[in-house]
């Protein structure tokens, strides 16, 4: 069998061993190409690396690959060995050195037969007992040796490069192993999943997009989490865009954005509907819209009204007075700050005022003036507007028999004129004797 023919054998055996298609290339025509060599660990022993020139360390199953480029000469392998060169980002020139020197020495032991799967091997599985280096332990060095050999290149190395590949060899793991969705219950490839970073779960994109979708439709941007119960991971901004597509994402993004605006203290929105831009307030109160050129107060979000007290409706004031009456000093403190000390005290004093005429008193069903019952039956008569009503029921009594309303065994207030009305001890009747002179 002539050389080339041989070549052709074991560039076309190392395919069959090496399936991966990025892992071997090779030009027929120029009869040169290179081999990747992956350099992987397992979880058990992950790669620790220091970068002193850093002052960084960082572990990884995946270190960057020696990449070997060979050319065949016509004679190889009957003659010469093939021209290599060795090319690394986190080895030393020093080291490739030694490497290549050893790759001289595998093919002096074993001339005259195909070798690049012997160099391969040593690449892959002895560099580290070779080099008398500890994969947990690796100090990469930086700085150029003085002598080298020609066949060696040592690119730039950075802790950034490193963990990106890291990450990629990781993903393009993920991409071709098989999970199960504990949604669904179905086994699907990790290119059709999604691993949340921080609890590395994994669910299938189907189960995952609809139940994102359904959440920021909700307004629940916030509880993008993994769906294993117990588990609070949150989903990263490029995993929710590959899942819901853009349009949704952007509703996403807006909200998550809004809600940030929202707890920064000096951020407040134009009360304009047609704008809701939002503003920084020129002080403690004024401010302008960039926009649509409101000027509001900051505090009430009515048109500025200067160093005037806002104006607020019953139901805002109700609500600022629960609370003043259930806040700590700091919050009593903020309010009366922002409408006032006088008039938050007036306002606690009205209020509770308001409701006790509300929790003691009822309405005329007449002229709706507020009536307090003090004692006596449940026949009442307004003092404004003289109506006859029933305490009970509240429903207006006949002008001229209002007990009758207590008489009728078809009201539901049937002798119930006296109902609730409390004995008084003193009222007592006495109880007199049969005979008596």
């Amino acid at each position: 069998m002539d050389d080339q023919s041989i070549q052709d054998d074991e560039i076309l055996a190392l395919k069959s061993i090496y399936e991966e298609e990025d892992i071997l290339v090779f030009d027929e025509k120029t009869r040169s190409g290179k081999f990747i060599v992956k350099i992987s660990s397992d979880e058990a022993t992950v790669f620790q690396l220091n970068f002193p020139e850093e002052n960084v360390q960082i572990q990884l199953l995946h270190l960057t690959p020696i990449i070997l480029e060979f050319y065949f000469p016509d004679n190889y392998p009957s003659v010469y060995a093939p021209q290599f060169k060795l090319i690394c980002r986190w080895l030393s020139e020093d080291y490739l050195t030694k490497i290549c020197n050893k790759l001289d020495e595998l093919w002096e032991q074993n001339s005259q037969i195909p070798i690049l799967f012997t160099w391969i091997s040593f690449l892959q599985d002895e560099i580290f007992d070779f080099l008398s280096l500890e994969p947990t332990n690796l100090t990469i060095q930086t700085t150029k040796a003085k002598k080298t050999d020609p066949r060696v290149s040592s690119l730039a190395c950075t802790s950034a490069l490193l963990t990106d590949y890291d990450s990629d060899q990781k993903n393009l793991k993920f991409q071709k192993s098989y999970f199960t969705c504990y949604v669904c219950f179905e086994d699907k490839m990790g290119k059709e999943c999604i691993k949340f970073n921080k609890c590395e779960h994994v669910f299938c994109n189907e189960c995952m997009r609809g139940y994102f979708g359904s959440l920021i439709k909700d307004g629940n941007v916030h509880k993008l989490t993994c769906p294993q119960e117990g588990c609070e991971s949150q989903a990263i901004p490029a995993q929710v865009l590959s899942l819901v597509g853009i349009e949704m994402y952007n509703r996403y993004d807006s909200m998550l954005l809004r809600d940030a605006l929202n707890n920064m203290t000096d951020i407040v929105y134009c009360p304009r509907a047609s704008c809701q831009c939002a503003v920084i307030p020129e002080d403690a109160t004024l401010c302008r819209c960039p926009d649509c050129k409101n000027v509001f107060c900051a505090l009430c979000r009515q048109a500025y009204h200067g160093i005037e007290p806002c104006k607020l409706t019953n139901n805002q004031l109700k609500e600022i007075v629960e609370m003043y009456k259930n806040g700590d000093e700091e919050i009593r403190l903020q309010l009366a700050q922002k409408y006032g000390e006088k008039r938050m005290k007036k306002a606690v004093e009205d209020f509770s005022s308001v409701s006790l005429i509300e929790t003691t008193s009822k309405k005329c069903p007449k002229c709706t003036s507020w009536l307090q019952k003090i004692d006596g039956c449940n026949k009442m008569t307004c003092f404004k507007c003289q109506c006859y009503f029933c305490w009970l029921c509240m429903n207006m009594l006949s002008k001229t028999d209002p007990y009758s309303h207590f008489n009728d065994s078809r009201s539901k207030c049937f002798e119930k004129l006296f109902e609730g009305v409390e004995q008084n001890e003193d009222d007592e009747f006495e109880i007199v004797p049969d005979n008596f002179d």
